[in-house]
C-alpha cells in the first residue's frame, strides 16, 4: 500500500480502489442521502456521417461483355474520407481488479461495470459513444437507495489495448486506466 493510500489522500479515493469503488466508498464513508449528477456537457454529441455519394454514371461503359444493360460501379470513397470508428467493445480490466464489459453497436455502447469495496460488491451500468479514438459514458449505480451518475470520457490508446480517462462524480475526478 503506498503512502498516499495509508493516509487516505490522493485522487482516487485514497483506498487504492478502482474509480467506481472509490467513488461508492466515499458516498458510504459520508453516509450522504443526497443523488450526485455529475455528467461531462463539454463534450458534444458527434454529427453522423455523411451518406457516401454515387459516382457519376459513364453510359459509355457497360457490364458483361457488351450487354449494354448496367453501368459499372463507382469507385468507393478513398479510405482518407471514411471516418474510423474505435473498436471499444469487449471485458476491461483496471489494475485494482474493477472489471467492465462494453458491448458496441457502432459509435453506440452499453457498459456495466463491477468492483469490490468495504460493503462488498458494487455494480454500475451506463450508456456511451465513441468518436475517433475518444470514448464518453455516462454510468449510473444504486447505493443503498441513491442513484449516483458519472460521467467519464476516456482515450483509446493507438494499440486498441488500453482505455485511460476519468470519471468525474462528487465534485471530483477519478482517473483510471483500464486494459485488455
Amino acid at each position: 500500500m503506498s503512502d498516499e493510500s495509508k493516509k487516505g489522500g490522493g485522487s482516487g479515493g485514497g483506498m487504492g480502489k478502482g474509480t467506481i469503488v472509490a467513488i461508492m466508498t466515499a458516498l458510504i464513508t459520508a453516509g450522504t442521502t443526497i443523488v450526485v449528477t455529475m455528467i461531462n456537457k463539454d463534450d458534444p454529441a458527434p454529427a453522423p456521417a455523411p451518406a457516401p455519394t454515387p459516382g457519376p454514371v459513364d453510359p459509355g461503359k457497360t457490364g458483361g461483355a457488351g450487354t449494354g444493360t448496367s453501368a459499372e460501379p463507382s469507385s468507393p470513397l478513398p479510405a482518407a474520407n471514411i471516418p474510423q470508428i474505435a473498436n471499444v467493445a469487449g471485458n476491461w480490466i483496471s489494475a485494482d481488479g474493477e472489471r467492465m464489459q462494453i458491448v458496441q453497436t457502432g459509435t453506440q455502447f452499453t457498459v456495466s461495470a463491477v468492483g469490490m469495496s468495504e460493503v462488498g460488491p458494487i455494480s454500475a451500468q451506463g450508456v456511451g459513444q465513441v468518436s475517433g479514438s475518444n470514448v464518453t459514458w455516462t454510468l449510473q449505480s444504486n447505493l443503498a437507495g441513491n442513484i449516483v451518475e458519472m460521467g467519464c470520457s476516456a482515450r483509446l490508446t493507438s494499440a486498441g489495448n488500453s482505455l485511460q480517462g476519468s470519471c468525474d462524480a462528487m465534485g471530483q475526478r477519478f482517473p483510471f486506466i483500464y486494459n485488455r
